[in-house]
Protein backbone atom coordinates (compact mmCIF):
# COMPACT_ATOMS: atom_id res chain seq x y z
CA UNK A 1 0.00 0.00 0.00
CA UNK A 2 1.33 3.07 -0.84
CA UNK A 3 -0.95 5.53 1.20
CA UNK A 4 -2.05 5.26 4.76
CA UNK A 5 -5.37 5.01 6.61
CA UNK A 6 -6.51 8.54 6.54
CA UNK A 7 -4.91 9.15 2.97
CA UNK A 8 -7.58 6.21 1.85
CA UNK A 9 -10.59 7.89 4.36
CA UNK A 10 -9.76 11.21 2.96
CA UNK A 11 -9.98 9.87 -1.16
CA UNK A 12 -13.00 7.94 -0.30
CA UNK A 13 -14.93 11.08 1.25
CA UNK A 14 -13.78 13.11 -1.89
CA UNK A 15 -15.19 9.76 -3.83
CA UNK A 16 -18.28 10.07 -2.09
CA UNK A 17 -18.78 14.00 -2.07
CA UNK A 18 -18.44 13.89 -5.94
CA UNK A 19 -20.81 11.11 -6.12
CA UNK A 20 -23.12 12.67 -3.56
CA UNK A 21 -23.27 16.15 -6.31
CA UNK A 22 -23.69 13.88 -9.67
CA UNK A 23 -26.69 15.33 -11.81
CA UNK A 24 -29.57 12.51 -13.11
CA UNK A 25 -27.63 12.21 -16.54
CA UNK A 26 -24.73 11.25 -14.17
CA UNK A 27 -22.69 14.36 -14.71
CA UNK A 28 -20.83 16.64 -12.55
CA UNK A 29 -22.37 20.31 -12.13
CA UNK A 30 -21.01 22.36 -14.95
CA UNK A 31 -20.03 26.10 -13.00
CA UNK A 32 -18.82 27.21 -16.69
CA UNK A 33 -15.41 26.72 -16.86
CA UNK A 34 -16.14 23.34 -19.40
CA UNK A 35 -19.30 21.76 -20.53
CA UNK A 36 -18.97 18.26 -18.85
CA UNK A 37 -19.83 15.42 -20.53
CA UNK A 38 -22.49 13.01 -19.59
CA UNK A 39 -21.90 10.76 -17.79
CA UNK A 40 -18.05 11.83 -17.18
CA UNK A 41 -18.66 10.85 -13.12
CA UNK A 42 -19.14 6.71 -14.01
CA UNK A 43 -15.34 5.83 -13.98
CA UNK A 44 -15.07 7.57 -10.60
CA UNK A 45 -17.89 6.08 -9.14
CA UNK A 46 -16.71 2.49 -10.29
CA UNK A 47 -13.26 3.13 -9.18
CA UNK A 48 -14.61 4.99 -5.65
CA UNK A 49 -16.69 1.46 -4.66
CA UNK A 50 -14.25 -0.69 -5.78
CA UNK A 51 -11.02 0.94 -4.41
CA UNK A 52 -12.47 2.28 -1.19
CA UNK A 53 -15.19 -0.05 -1.04
CA UNK A 54 -17.78 3.41 -1.20
CA UNK A 55 -21.24 2.45 -0.86
CA UNK A 56 -22.35 5.83 -1.90
CA UNK A 57 -20.41 5.72 -4.87
CA UNK A 58 -21.77 2.10 -5.69
CA UNK A 59 -25.40 2.92 -4.62
CA UNK A 60 -25.33 6.42 -6.67
CA UNK A 61 -24.08 4.43 -9.98
CA UNK A 62 -26.96 2.26 -9.83
CA UNK A 63 -29.32 4.45 -9.32
CA UNK A 64 -28.48 7.09 -12.19
CA UNK A 65 -28.17 3.20 -14.16
CA UNK A 66 -24.54 4.12 -14.96
CA UNK A 67 -23.11 0.38 -13.98
CA UNK A 68 -22.69 -0.37 -17.42
CA UNK A 69 -20.29 2.68 -17.78
CA UNK A 70 -18.06 2.14 -14.87
CA UNK A 71 -15.13 0.31 -15.70
CA UNK A 72 -15.45 -4.24 -16.25
CA UNK A 73 -13.01 -4.42 -13.31
CA UNK A 74 -14.89 -1.98 -11.22
CA UNK A 75 -18.40 -3.27 -11.39
CA UNK A 76 -18.14 -6.23 -9.76
CA UNK A 77 -18.05 -4.38 -6.26
CA UNK A 78 -21.00 -2.22 -7.11
CA UNK A 79 -23.09 -5.59 -6.72
CA UNK A 80 -20.99 -6.66 -3.72
CA UNK A 81 -21.55 -3.36 -1.51
CA UNK A 82 -24.80 -3.10 0.62
CA UNK A 83 -26.69 0.02 -0.72
CA UNK A 84 -26.11 3.76 1.06
CA UNK A 85 -28.71 6.01 1.90
CA UNK A 86 -28.71 9.10 -0.44
CA UNK A 87 -29.67 12.76 0.60
CA UNK A 88 -31.33 14.67 -1.87
CA UNK A 89 -29.88 17.76 -0.80
CA UNK A 90 -26.03 18.31 -0.69
CA UNK A 91 -23.79 21.39 -0.03
CA UNK A 92 -19.97 21.61 0.44
CA UNK A 93 -18.97 25.12 1.69
CA UNK A 94 -15.26 24.48 0.95
CA UNK A 95 -15.84 23.44 -2.31
CA UNK A 96 -18.85 25.77 -3.21
CA UNK A 97 -21.27 23.26 -4.25
CA UNK A 98 -25.18 23.28 -3.94
CA UNK A 99 -27.13 20.59 -5.18
CA UNK A 100 -30.72 19.89 -4.95
CA UNK A 101 -33.06 17.07 -6.17
CA UNK A 102 -36.66 15.08 -5.87
CA UNK A 103 -34.73 11.90 -5.95
CA UNK A 104 -32.36 9.82 -7.46
CA UNK A 105 -32.80 8.40 -10.76
CA UNK A 106 -31.72 9.43 -14.52
CA UNK A 107 -35.28 10.95 -14.96
CA UNK A 108 -35.49 13.19 -11.75
CA UNK A 109 -35.53 17.09 -11.69
CA UNK A 110 -31.85 19.08 -10.06
CA UNK A 111 -31.02 22.23 -9.44
CA UNK A 112 -27.28 22.85 -8.77
CA UNK A 113 -25.21 26.00 -8.17
CA UNK A 114 -22.20 27.48 -6.83
CA UNK A 115 -22.32 29.15 -3.34
CA UNK A 116 -18.38 29.68 -2.71
CA UNK A 117 -17.88 30.21 1.24
CA UNK A 118 -15.48 33.05 2.26
CA UNK A 119 -12.98 34.26 0.56
CA UNK A 120 -12.51 32.26 -3.46
CA UNK A 121 -13.47 29.19 -4.13
CA UNK A 122 -10.87 26.48 -3.48
CA UNK A 123 -11.68 24.43 -6.21
CA UNK A 124 -11.64 27.23 -8.56
CA UNK A 125 -8.91 29.89 -7.85
CA UNK A 126 -10.98 33.11 -8.80
CA UNK A 127 -14.08 34.47 -7.65
CA UNK A 128 -16.77 33.42 -9.47
CA UNK A 129 -20.47 32.31 -7.83
CA UNK A 130 -24.11 31.14 -7.93
CA UNK A 131 -23.61 29.26 -11.56
CA UNK A 132 -27.28 28.06 -11.85
CA UNK A 133 -28.18 24.46 -13.57
CA UNK A 134 -31.00 23.29 -13.79
CA UNK A 135 -32.04 19.79 -14.78
CA UNK A 136 -36.04 19.15 -15.22
CA UNK A 137 -37.68 15.43 -15.57
CA UNK A 138 -33.73 14.14 -16.71
CA UNK A 139 -33.54 17.08 -19.17
CA UNK A 140 -30.97 20.04 -19.41
CA UNK A 141 -33.11 23.25 -19.25
CA UNK A 142 -30.69 26.39 -17.89
CA UNK A 143 -26.69 25.92 -17.60
CA UNK A 144 -24.09 28.35 -17.57
CA UNK A 145 -24.61 30.67 -21.17
CA UNK A 146 -21.30 31.50 -21.98
CA UNK A 147 -19.34 27.52 -21.39
CA UNK A 148 -18.39 27.64 -24.97
CA UNK A 149 -16.80 31.06 -25.71
CA UNK A 150 -15.16 30.79 -22.08
CA UNK A 151 -13.37 28.08 -23.02
CA UNK A 152 -12.70 29.85 -26.80
CA UNK A 153 -11.43 32.71 -25.03
CA UNK A 154 -8.76 30.35 -23.03
CA UNK A 155 -6.27 30.46 -26.90
CA UNK A 156 -3.06 32.45 -26.03
CA UNK A 157 -4.19 35.36 -28.36
CA UNK A 158 -6.73 36.61 -25.78
CA UNK A 159 -4.89 36.55 -22.72
CA UNK A 160 -4.62 40.40 -21.56
CA UNK A 161 -7.21 40.96 -23.59
CA UNK A 162 -10.57 43.03 -22.15
CA UNK A 163 -12.93 41.05 -23.91
CA UNK A 164 -11.25 37.52 -21.87
CA UNK A 165 -11.38 39.65 -18.22
CA UNK A 166 -15.20 40.18 -18.68
CA UNK A 167 -15.83 36.25 -19.45
CA UNK A 168 -13.30 35.20 -16.48
CA UNK A 169 -14.93 37.76 -14.33
CA UNK A 170 -17.85 37.76 -11.90
CA UNK A 171 -19.97 39.62 -14.52
CA UNK A 172 -20.17 37.05 -16.46
CA UNK A 173 -20.08 33.98 -14.37
CA UNK A 174 -22.74 34.77 -12.61
CA UNK A 175 -26.21 33.69 -14.06
CA UNK A 176 -28.33 34.12 -11.34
Amino acid sequence: SVLDRAAMEKLKKAADNSALISLPDGSLPDLGDGRPTPPGNAALLGQGAALFGSRTCATVAKKLRLSGLVGKEDRPSLNRLKAADLPLTVYHPSAGYFVARERWTPAASAMSFSVPGPGIMYNHAHDDALHLQLVVRGVPIVGTPMTELYGYLSQDRYFGSKKRGHFFAMTSHNVV
